[in-house]
């Protein structure tokens, strides 16, 4: 398991999701990706686009800079 960031502040829904699916499609299964968005409307976003691509949301955190959300990478889609 590797850890990986992404620094998405200054964009915005929906370029936050497609920013994101590309990052996490080059991590392997089990490798986070923590990503700073300072985006206030798209946290509940990020949520819902991880659970339904099969993915687990480890922490939510509001940070100086925004808020960081850690995912964790899973191999297989919701439908």
């Amino acid at each position: 398991m590797t850890e990986h960031k992404a620094d998405l502040r200054g964009i915005f829904i929906p370029e936050i999701l497609f920013k994101l699916d590309i990052e996490i499609s080059r991590l392997e299964d089990g490798d986070i990706l923590s990503s700073l968005i300072d985006d206030s409307t798209a946290e509940d976003w990020i949520i819902r686009w991880a659970h339904k691509n099969g993915h687990d949301v480890l922490k939510t955190e509001k940070v100086a800079t925004g808020i960081n959300i850690e995912i964790k990478k899973g191999g297989y889609l919701l439908d």
